[in-house]
């Protein structure tokens, strides 16, 4: 989707990615910004439990981001599938049928998590700008022009979920 920003129109990118690999990512937001002003790029990552009380809230902020992106990008390393909230993000994108991108931070990414990204139908690209920029612009090309949600998509907040654990798993609602 694109945001407007003044006068010009905006990409918008959700990387996600685990808590502890923020300083490895940052760098590269920064860079893929500086050389594309055109693009918006938010972060879904949270140090909130996954089962905690509020994580429905925290489910729905993400999937209505996930929805209003160009693209979902997840950054990968050695700890990122351990993170709840990644694979959510993952799941969510996957649900809407929107587009995922997987990026190995380390020099020799886990084959499990590119079969991962393969099942997802996801494309991977190295995490260097020029290279998402230039996989995006594809993807943007392709849109020919729609936004990359209908009206319908901007909805309000409410809680929602995905089959990434069983609902057994999941902690009953206080009682009032």
């Amino acid at each position: 989707m694109t945001v407007t920003a003044g006068s010009s129109q905006r990409s918008r990118l959700l990387f996600t990615f685990a808590e502890g690999d923020f300083a490895v990512v940052r760098p590269i937001a920064e860079q893929l910004r500086r050389e594309n002003s055109d693009l918006f790029v938010d972060f879904s990552t949270t140090s909130e439990p996954f089962l905690a009380p509020q994580s429905e809230y925290i489910r729905a902020s993400i999937a209505v981001r996930v929805r209003r992106s160009l693209a979902t990008v997840c950054l990968f390393g050695p700890d990122t599938f351990a993170d709840d909230w990644v694979l959510w993000t993952l799941e969510a994108a996957h649900s809407f049928a929107r587009p995922i991108v997987g990026c190995p931070i380390t020099a020799s990414p886990d084959p499990d998590a590119q079969d991962l990204f393969l099942s997802l139908g996801a494309a991977l690209v190295a995490p260097r700008p020029e290279l998402l920029d230039r996989y995006l612009a594809g993807i943007d090309a392709e849109r020919d022009g729609r936004p990359a949600v209908g009206e319908e998509a901007a909805v309000s907040l409410r809680p929602t979920s995905f089959p990434v654990r069983p609902r057994a798993a999941r902690p009953a609602p206080a009682a009032q």
